[in-house]
């Protein structure tokens, strides 16, 4: 995750955020009203790989520990991302709306 440096995450982390501002804004929502994202590794899975999105405290989702920063489920909740399409894990799994380890039984 930090291989490259911090300063590429930084500047990745705040491009997703603008355009996720940009996204929101009601007259883009009114042209283009669904969020989707995707992403290689998931924050949540049901497998016992011991992969990231196994732990409670997943990087992906909280962000990383040492700065607690960079965490993309905050992120996506406070711009109301709609679907969250994530790969990695080799199986296929769909969930009721997710946030902070808690199932919702419909929108977020």
């Amino acid at each position: 995750y930090v291989d490259f440096g911090w300063n590429q995450i930084d500047v990745q982390y705040k491009w997703l955020e603008n355009d996720l501002k940009e996204a929101t804004k009601p007259e883009n929502r009114a042209v283009r009203p669904w969020i989707i994202t995707m992403a290689h590794r998931p924050m949540y899975c049901s497998t016992d790989d011991s992969d990231d999105c196994t732990r409670k405290e997943s990087i992906i989702r909280k962000g990383i520990p040492v700065v607690k920063a960079y965490g993309l489920e905050d992120l996506f909740y406070q711009y109301g991302v709609d679907v969250e399409i994530w790969a990695h894990e080799h199986i296929y799994e769909r969930m009721w709306p997710v946030y902070d380890r808690h199932v919702y039984n419909g929108s977020v």
